[in-house]
């Protein structure tokens, strides 16, 4: 590593909605359910009942800053369905994890490779710490050997959504860097910026204007500007 008093002595990034432009994405994936629930309108409507329960069981358990919310939440998603826990895990798995592929790798944010490039070149190390199983979506980029560690909160050794620090924190672990002279890059302050704020790491939120800013966090309008910003 160079002497660059800016460089952080690790950088952790977020996957989705940092890697790659939510709103394509989701439109993409909108469009696929709706072709499968006009195809199969029983399947579909299960399918998407229960992907929309799923996303709200993470908020539920993100808030209440349960320490087992992976382990709990395909759970709190079936509850009141008449659904197989092994059938909706299947279900998860191919509409959030699958399908999802060829979407978010066509859909990257402008500057990211170069950004991971630039990094990789000063000799910083780099890791990923998603809500999500991110490594399928790591290598559907392209970028699996740029990456030191690469976790989710499914993980063992973190077993608990953003904002708790663990994940972070266990990154930083992998990679030998202190907090105070790291950073994570991500899309939601709310969830993010706080994640990064309670691991004593600063935060840049990608997709915001740089004067917006928060408590440990600050906004960077895309990878490009960020770059400029952390003199890679």
């Amino acid at each position: 590593m160079t002497g660059n008093a800016r460089l952080p002595d690790a950088i952790v990034f977020d996957v989705d909605g940092t890697f790659y432009d939510p709103g394509p994405v989701r439109r993409r994936m909108s469009l696929l359910l709706a072709r499968y629930c006009l195809g199969s309108p029983l399947a579909g409507w299960r399918a998407a009942r229960l992907l929309s329960a799923y996303r709200r069981a993470l908020e539920s358990l993100r808030r209440d800053g349960e320490a087992n919310g992976p382990a709990r939440q395909l759970g709190m998603a079936c509850a009141g369905m008449r659904i197989d826990p092994e059938a909706a895990r299947r279900i998860v798995e191919e509409w959030m994890g699958e399908r999802p592929l060829s979407a978010v790798a066509t859909c990257a944010r402008e500057g990211l490779r170069e950004f991971v490039e630039a990094a990789r070149a000063r000799g910083v190390p780099l890791a990923v710490f998603s809500d999500y199983p991110a490594l399928a979506k790591v290598r559907a980029f392209g970028m699996e050997e740029a990456f030191g560690c690469v976790l989710s909160a499914q993980d063992a050794a973190v077993g608990a959504f953003k904002p708790c620090p663990a994940g972070l924190l266990e990154c930083l672990r992998s990679l030998d860097a202190r907090p105070e002279r790291s950073i994570y890059i991500g899309d939601r302050p709310e969830v993010d910026g706080e994640a990064a704020r309670r691991a004593g790491m600063r935060a840049y939120i990608i997709g915001l204007p740089e004067t917006a800013a928060g408590d440990g966090w600050t906004g960077a309008p895309d990878f490009l500007s960020l770059r400029r910003e952390l003199g890679l």
